[in-house]
C-alpha cells in the first residue's frame, strides 16, 4: 500500500507541472493554432482521455461531428438451464416426448409424451405404453424405476446379486457395461421372470438405482416395440438431480 501511494503521489506532482509549462507555451503560440494546443493541453493534464497515456482519436466530419452508426450486429443468447446435481444438463424432451421429474429419489427421465406415467405406493414408477392383449394378462412395454439404500454394493455387486439364481442354468443373463446418467451401470439381458426383461443398475451417492425394461423377445409384437422405445428414450435422458 506504501509503494502504490507513492506512484500516486509522483504522478500527482508530475503532471501539474507539464500542464503549467505547456500553458506558459500557450500564450506565445499565434491565435491559428491556439484551439489545438487547448487539446494537447487538454489531454496531457488528463481532461481528455485517461491521461497523458492516452491515445486521443479526433471526432470525424460529419452529422454533428458524431460517429456514423456501428454495422455490427449482436446475436441473442439463449439462457442456459441450469445444471442438475451431477453436472450435466437436466432431462431435455425431445419432439413427442415429456420430462418426469422425482426430487425425492433424485431424478428426471423423459419418455413418449403419449405413454403413461403411474406412481406405486411402494415407490416404484412405471412408465409403460398401451396395453396389446387379447386375453386377460396385459401384454404392455414399460420400465420400472425404483431406488434404495446401496448398502455399499457396486453395481457389479448387484448384478452378481440378481443373476445368482441362474448361475448354474442354462438361462443365465448376458451383462455389460453402460452409463445410466453420469454413473457407470451394469445392463443385465435376458433376465427370467413372468416376462423377461432387461435390467440397468446403478449406484449415484449411497443409493442404488435399479431400472426393468419388459417384455424382452419379438414374440411381444408392439410391446417389445414399445420397451425398445423406453429404453431408447430412458438411457439418453436419465439425469440425477441430487
Amino acid at each position: 500500500m506504501v509503494r502504490w501511494e507513492r506512484i500516486v503521489q509522483r504522478d500527482y506532482l508530475f503532471y501539474p507541472t507539464v500542464c503549467e509549462e505547456m500553458d506558459a507555451m500557450k500564450t506565445k503560440l499565434s491565435t491559428a493554432i491556439s484551439g489545438m494546443v487547448m487539446i494537447v493541453s487538454l489531454v496531457g493534464c488528463g481532461v481528455l482521455g485517461g491521461g497523458a497515456n492516452s491515445s486521443f482519436t479526433p471526432i470525424p466530419p460529419g452529422d454533428g461531428g458524431a460517429f456514423p452508426p456501428s454495422e455490427a450486429t449482436v446475436e441473442a443468447i439463449e439462457p442456459t438451464p441450469p445444471l442438475t446435481g451431477d453436472g450435466s444438463l437436466p432431462c431435455v424432451a425431445g419432439d413427442g416426448e415429456a420430462v418426469y421429474t422425482k426430487p425425492d429419489e433424485g431424478y428426471c427421465v423423459a419418455y413418449p409424451a403419449a405413454f403413461t406415467v403411474d406412481e406405486q405406493e411402494s415407490g416404484v414408477t412405471v412408465i409403460h405404453g398401451p396395453d396389446y392383449a387379447t386375453g386377460p394378462e396385459p401384454l404392455v412395454g414399460f420400465v420400472n424405476i425404483s431406488s434404495q439404500p446401496a448398502m455399499d454394493r457396486t453395481p457389479s455387486q448387484v448384478s452378481d446379486d440378481l443373476v445368482a439364481d441362474f448361475l448354474n442354468t442354462d438361462i443365465l443373463p448376458e451383462r455389460t457395461d453402460t452409463m445410466l446418467g453420469s454413473e457407470r451401470a451394469v445392463e443385465i439381458i435376458g433376465m427370467p421372470g413372468q416376462a423377461v426383461s432387461w435390467q440397468v443398475v446403478a449406484v449415484h451417492g449411497e443409493t442404488l438405482y435399479w431400472l426393468v425394461f419388459s417384455p424382452l423377445g419379438e414374440e411381444n409384437g408392439d410391446a417389445f416395440t414399445d420397451m425398445q422405445t423406453l429404453y431408447d428414450v430412458t438411457m439418453r435422458t436419465f439425469r440425477f438431480t441430487d
